[in-house]
């Protein structure tokens, strides 16, 4: 078996014809990527609602940690952010 037979899993450039899927599927991800940009672009209010929770929710264990103190208990970061896991 000589070695141009043998795959290596590389597509020669010229081998991709105008009817191949790859040329499609690249407009088609070009379109999709356009498409996200002008959404977050005129939608920043939704950007910078998803920061806010993503905030407030990473705020969980602090909460918890500054509870169990408060209570008395032995807490340590560690243990706050295994509760709030294990609360799900």
């Amino acid at each position: 078996m000589n070695s141009r037979s043998r795959c290596s899993g590389r597509v020669p450039p010229n081998s991709i014809s105008a009817t191949s899927p790859i040329p499609k599927s690249k407009a088609a991800a070009d379109d999709a990527d356009a498409l996200l940009l002008d959404f977050y672009r005129r939608h920043r209010r939704l950007a910078l609602s998803c920061l806010c929770y993503l905030f407030a929710w990473s705020m969980g264990p602090l909460e918890i940690y500054i509870l169990l103190t408060l209570l008395h208990q032995p807490a340590t970061l560690v243990t706050s952010c295994w509760s709030r896991r294990s609360a799900c």
